[in-house]
């Protein structure tokens, strides 16, 4: 962890970090640090972390602003180039020299899967700093996963057949209410009940051909993702190698000797 000496330094500061790696092979990584500190507004805690959010979920985190200077300092607007964020700001003191805000941030459930990290701008009515930025971070974790993914039904020979399976999970009970698949030769069996895992045995029947075949699978269900009312999909990759029986085994045909 890298940390800013805000107890020595004000104003604009930057630093090189470096990062030495000894396995599997050495090697050097620097890294640029920079950064603004100012003695006059603290924030507390220092940047927004709402860590591990499940997918469709809605989280909220409190900041508290505090000011030293001018009595008449205010905030005039929060600014995010996220869609998936809102601000609540209230004055919460106001005194000679003193003034403090409350944030409350919220995380609408409607972002996008993955890690997210990006900032706020404070606008204030400070003309030598009039936007003071504040970061944030999330993962947030998917609603629904299919594994393996992508599958390998591995070899088979032609007219032959391979099989395999298919894992869907989540953390409530849902039902699979369709299986899209685009290359003939593949059958998805589709369960009816609800679960929170369901386990699909995939099969793929080899025409005459030697061929690589590759479909993409979309697997539609009924479980909603924060306000949207389709439910979730989740999409995956299968392929299979389909070769005479001599090309899948590598053997060579044996020839019968005349004696």
């Amino acid at each position: 962890m890298a940390a800013f000496n805000t107890r020595t330094f004000l104003g604009q500061r930057s630093a090189t970090i470096t990062v030495t790696i000894d396995k599997p092979f050495y090697a050097e990584v620097q890294l640029q640090v920079r950064g603004y500190i100012r003695s006059d507004v603290v924030f507390t805690p220092g940047h927004i972390d709402f860590g591990s959010v499940d997918a469709g979920t809605a989280v909220s985190k409190k900041v508290q602003i505090a000011y030293a200077g001018r009595g008449d300092w205010k905030i005039q607007d929060v600014l995010s180039a996220n869609p998936n964020l809102e601000v609540e700001l209230s004055e919460a003191q106001r005194s000679a020299g003193r003034v403090a805000y409350d944030m409350t941030v919220h995380l609408l459930p409607e972002a996008s899967e993955g890690f997210v990290q990006d900032r706020l701008l404070i606008v204030t009515d400070d003309p030598r700093m009039a936007k003071i930025p504040i970061y944030f971070e999330a993962h947030i974790s998917p609603s629904l996963t299919v594994s393996p993914s992508p599958l390998s039904l591995g070899d088979v020979e032609t007219s032959g057949e391979a099989t395999g399976r298919l894992i869907v999970k989540a953390k409530q009970p849902f039902k699979i209410t369709k299986i899209h698949c685009d290359v003939p030769g593949f059958e998805i069996k589709q369960p009816e009940a609800a679960s929170k895992v369901h386990v699909l045995p995939v099969t793929f029947k080899a025409g005459s051909s030697a061929s690589r075949v590759t479909t993409n699978v979309e697997i539609e269900t009924d479980l909603n993702r924060g306000t949207q009312t389709v439910g979730a999909k989740v999409k995956c990759r299968v392929s299979v190698n389909v070769g005479r029986a001599e090309e899948s085994t590598g053997s060579t045909p044996r020839v019968a000797e005349r004696e």
